[in-house]
């Protein structure tokens, strides 16, 4: 996503002065469940026991078990057996995109942007973690900073809804502040919710120029962010190599042309996975 250069042209105050009480905390068990996953004394027992006390998480740990991209033979009919298949780091990310979904994706308002941040998350997760695999680097750091990247912009639109009388008025401004800022809240918040250090890196970079200063990972969420915003146009096959293989970020990744074709080849299952998550309603064929 591009972010626009141009200053904002009102005050713009209520963006700059976020502190600790702006920003929201995790609930109980996903703070639990960030602790177990980096505990190797816990199991996959132990993690899906306390994932199963909150409905929202246990659902979706469900359809991601069930989605294009996870599913086997034999469709997941338990918890237990959904931990099982997905292991304990894609646990912990499926109790963090919970909660952030939650608790930040409801700006009053503002509800498309903020559902279109979280949506395009998801898949620029996905798109992050193939692309790990292929570079044989941290699928599941990968897909966390895809799935968190924006996750600025909708605390800024809340923000913005909490302190400006009428923020219909500006909307056009509040969006621009948006896209200029929402990388170093977002990075703020992970801070917040004691995610590793170099993910708060990622997320503050991500929008940089390349080389990226966030390195590798950077210049994989770049390339992921650009692929999840190519899954809006309708673009086939043969297009969607030829503007991968343009982007800055696939030479620096030392991606060869039959990674980037093995890659787009992942379009449709990565999109109906995103569909299958956020959208329950939708049936995954």
């Amino acid at each position: 996503m591009d972010v626009a250069a141009a200053a904002p042209s009102f005050d713009s105050a209520w963006a700059t002065n976020l502190d600790a009480a702006d920003l929201p905390v995790l609930p109980d068990v996903t703070e639990q469940v960030l602790r177990m996953a980096s505990d190797p004394q816990s199991s996959l027992q132990d993690l899906a026991q306390v994932l199963s006390r909150d409905a929202a998480i246990a659902a979706n740990i469900m359809r991601l078990a069930n989605s294009p991209l996870y599913r086997g033979r034999e469709p997941i009919v338990t918890l237990h057996q959904a931990a099982a298949r997905l292991g304990t780091m894609k646990l912990r990310d499926v109790a963090v995109l919970v909660a952030s979904e939650s608790r930040l994706f409801r700006a009053r308002g503002f509800e498309v942007e903020a559902r279109q941040a979280f949506t395009h998350g998801l898949l620029t997760g996905l798109w992050a973690q193939e692309l790990a695999r292929r570079l044989r680097g941290a699928v599941e750091e990968a897909f966390l900073a895809g799935l968190l990247h924006d996750v600025g912009t909708p605390l800024l639109l809340q923000a913005a809804c909490d302190r400006i009388v009428n923020p219909g008025s500006c909307r056009d401004q509040i969006l621009l502040v948006v896209a200029q800022r929402h990388a170093s809240v977002g990075a703020d918040l992970c801070r917040r919710w004691r995610l590793p250090e170099r993910l708060a890196i990622t997320l503050l970079h991500h929008h940089d120029a390349l080389p990226n200063a966030a390195g590798t990972m950077g210049e994989t969420i770049a390339l992921a962010d650009d692929l999840a915003d190519a899954c809006e146009q309708e673009l086939d096959e043969q297009a969607l190599v030829a503007r991968t293989s343009a982007h800055p970020a696939a030479a620096r990744l030392n991606l060869y042309d039959d990674d980037i074709v093995g890659l787009v080849r992942m379009k449709d299952t990565l999109v109906a996975t995103a569909g299958a998550v956020t959208n329950p309603a939708r049936t995954a064929s």
